[in-house]
């Protein structure tokens, strides 16, 4: 693997964290709170376009390169300006706790 400089992590993404609430009429509804930032590199993978109940669907997997954080899970949220990832999996490729892969989904 690469290694990564500074001037690689050119996105400020903002950490989300998942809250779960319930509205009242009782259906619970997740939201997502800023939890910090952090700086790192976006690098599309892939896109995928699908039917689903007869209307197209599209996918878009990204990888994000950043600093090793213990604090970010699958489950959390990244936010770069108007685009959300969905984070999936967080690996830490070389097992020095240096960097982080986050492989993420584009939300809507």
């Amino acid at each position: 693997m690469k290694a990564m400089t500074i001037g690689d992590m050119r996105h400020r993404l903002v950490i989300e964290t998942p809250v779960d609430t319930v509205d009242e009429n009782g259906d619970r509804r997740t939201a997502f709170q800023d939890a910090g930032e952090m700086w790192g590199l976006i690098e599309p993978t892939r896109g995928e376009a699908r039917f689903v109940a007869d209307r197209p669907e599209y996918s878009i997997s990204h990888i994000v390169h950043a600093r090793w954080r213990a604090d970010i899970s699958a489950g959390m949220r990244l936010r770069s300006a108007d685009r959300k990832l969905r984070i999936r999996a967080v690996l830490n490729p070389d097992e020095s706790k240096i960097q982080m892969l986050c492989l993420c989904e584009e939300a809507p």
